[in-house]
């Protein structure tokens, strides 16, 4: 039986204040696919993460709200904390999603952005000029940007922003991440035909 992420082993379990969060408010992974269903619940019992996650094959019993995993099956536009794996899907991948999704509930961090500031736990950018409107971002366009914030000067590909935004496979033929590129640019820049901070690079991209 393959073993999830060691990291998410050793911070669920040195954090009971995590712990205790998620058993209010658990996360909710979708799946429509019966044996695969059957599969990931027999592992989140085995590794003890029951209690944190409960899985369904019933979208009305996922709210908005509720931080969820939607595997092959893309999230509602407007569920702010849902993540879409793609399938076939390396359990990896989930046990990390469920990883990413624990740290950014407890996340402060805010890192800089040619003039904006972004906190991790909000999902809109601060302009450095106090009169300069809030720029509202999706859940995805922010962790897009704190993953490039997180590699400033460092160019990252396609494939692995599909793989640690999406959990998409690297051969998938998607124009996903360009999309979103695209959409961001619109969002931050002065000229989205000539980006100055969200820069195209080694088929890549990485923030000025």
């Amino acid at each position: 039986m393959p073993k999830p992420a060691p990291r998410l082993e050793m911070y669920l379990s040195g954090s009971a204040k995590l712990l205790m969060m998620f058993f209010m408010n658990s996360i909710s992974i979708h799946c429509d696919n019966a044996p695969l269903r059957r599969n990931i619940q027999a592992l989140l019992i085995h590794y003890g993460f029951d209690a944190l996650c409960h899985i369904t094959d019933n979208p009305d019993t996922i709210t908005d709200d509720m931080p969820s995993i939607w595997i092959d099956h893309p999230a509602p536009e407007t569920f702010k904390q849902a993540r879409t794996l793609g399938a076939p899907m390396r359990i990896g991948h989930l046990f990390d999603c469920i990883e990413n999704i624990a740290r950014e509930v407890h996340d402060n961090r805010t890192v800089t952005i040619g003039p904006y500031t972004l906190n991790a736990s909000e999902n809109f950018l601060n302009h450095a000029k106090d009169n300069a409107p809030h720029i509202t971002l999706t859940d995805t366009e922010k962790r897009l940007l704190i993953l490039l914030a997180e590699n400033k000067g460092r160019a990252i590909g396609r494939e692995d922003l599909l793989r640690e935004i999406w959990g998409y496979r690297p051969d998938l033929d998607t124009h996903t991440a360009e999309t979103h590129i695209y959409r961001l640019r619109q969002k931050i820049e002065a000229d989205p035909s000539s980006p100055k901070i969200l820069l195209t690079k080694n088929d890549g991209y990485m923030l000025a």
